[in-house]
């Protein structure tokens, strides 16, 4: 959960202080799809970070054109797009929240029981 904070806290930090604002590009991501994509980012990134192998780090590109059919460079410029709309990003990165509280929620209320 912190790291969908700092990374929406970065984003909105360096969209303020560049005060840019980019182009939509030619091959933007839909809106809902960047925001499946960003919620299945934060999943892959928790597994990156317990994995801690740098090796994994370097399979998301592939990660982005398997799961959702895009290239990194498509993912970057439609982020890019995205972050320089602050209220529209933040409402993103908060339906993100809400999605991955839902699962965090769920997994606390099942009791855990070790494989035998």
């Amino acid at each position: 959960m912190r790291i969908i904070f700092y990374i929406s806290v970065l984003f909105l930090v360096l969209s303020c202080a560049q005060k840019t604002s980019y182009e939509q590009p030619d091959n933007l991501i839909p809106r809902d799809k960047m925001v499946d994509i960003l919620y299945d980012l934060s999943i892959f990134q928790s597994q990156v970070n317990h994995n801690r192998d740098p090796e994994f780090n370097k399979s998301i590109p592939t990660f982005l054109k398997n799961r959702h059919g895009v290239d990194s460079a498509q993912f970057v410029n439609s982020n890019k797009y995205y972050a320089s709309q602050i209220e529209e990003y933040q409402k993103m990165y908060n339906e993100v929240y809400d999605s991955l509280r839902v699962v965090i929620d769920r997994a606390e209320a099942e009791p855990y029981e070790p494989s035998k």
